[in-house]
């Protein structure tokens, strides 16, 4: 099926529109008669040949199933026209990226109480998914992947690269996170968990209060720079508990992060 022939799909009630196109996995909005408006994601028809990608998006779907706090429900799964796919209730908001990009151009700093309130969201999410039955790790949280919404909650979408955290480590999926948004051990190959979605959340939480990513955009690859102790110097205007944070959760060592809870309870108590 390709993206042109969206426009006429139905899977059931719904009336998809295209949403955007990824090397693994294609998007569409769906729109029910009775209003009701979901997303979904089709595995690209090449890839469902790989039993691989085809339980990863299976483990994106029970994930999405099990109703938790900050992650979009999921509504139903499949197969149409031999390609898989997951879809998931509509998200209406803009992404974390999209929000930076709109202050870029009106000249205006991100905020510390837009930090803090989207730090909040996302570490509210990656709890419930870190703890959850079955616990799981993203993989992959990045500004592409948290989404506010019009009264500044936050979502956390795309499990594409998860991992259960009640498997063997050495059991991970075939996919990647982006590179500029990787942990060190992930650039290291090494085995990773929770405490790689919290490096990566610090790294988010450093451009939401400085404007600029940690890691230079243009790097397509980690360099091995990547897994040294970064410099925080650009958090210095930062109230000092936020900059201490930041500062734990972009340790090289994961077992020297703090849980997602652990976030949560920092930034209660500030």
């Amino acid at each position: 099926m390709s993206v042109g022939e969206w426009a006429a799909f139905r899977s059931g009630r719904y009336r998809l529109r295209p949403l955007a196109r990824g090397g693994v996995a294609d998007l569409a909005v769906g729109y029910a008669e009775d209003g009701e408006v979901v997303t979904f994601k089709f595995l690209k028809r090449r890839l469902a040949r790989f039993p691989a990608l085809v339980g990863q998006l299976q483990l994106e779907y029970a994930l999405l199933a099990s109703g938790r706090p900050g992650l979009p429900r999921a509504v139903e799964c499949g197969v149409h026209d031999g390609r898989p796919y997951v879809a998931y209730r509509y998200v209406a908001g803009m992404s974390v990226r999209r929000l930076l990009e709109a202050l870029r151009r009106a000249g205006r700093p991100p905020s510390a109480a837009t930090a803090r309130r989207v730090l909040a969201g996302a570490a509210r999410a990656l709890h419930a998914l870190h703890t959850g039955d079955p616990p799981a790790a993203h993989g992959d949280v990045s500004p592409e992947n948290l989404l506010v919404g019009r009264g500044l909650e936050v979502v956390l979408v795309d499990l594409g690269c998860a991992r259960r955290l009640d498997r063997p480590p050495d059991d991970a999926p075939l996919l990647a996170g982006k590179p500029r948004y990787l942990s060190p051990e992930q650039a290291r190959g090494e085995p990773w968990g929770a405490a790689s979605d919290i490096y990566q959340l610090g790294l988010v939480l450093y451009e939401l209060v400085t404007g600029e990513p940690l890691i230079a955009p243009w790097l397509e690859h980690p360099s091995p720079a990547h897994a040294a102790a970064p410099s925080l110097a650009a958090l210095a205007a930062l109230p000092e508990p936020l900059r201490l944070l930041c500062r734990r959760m972009l340790e090289p060592d994961p077992a020297a992060r703090p849980g997602a809870a652990a976030v949560l309870r920092a930034l209660r108590e500030r």
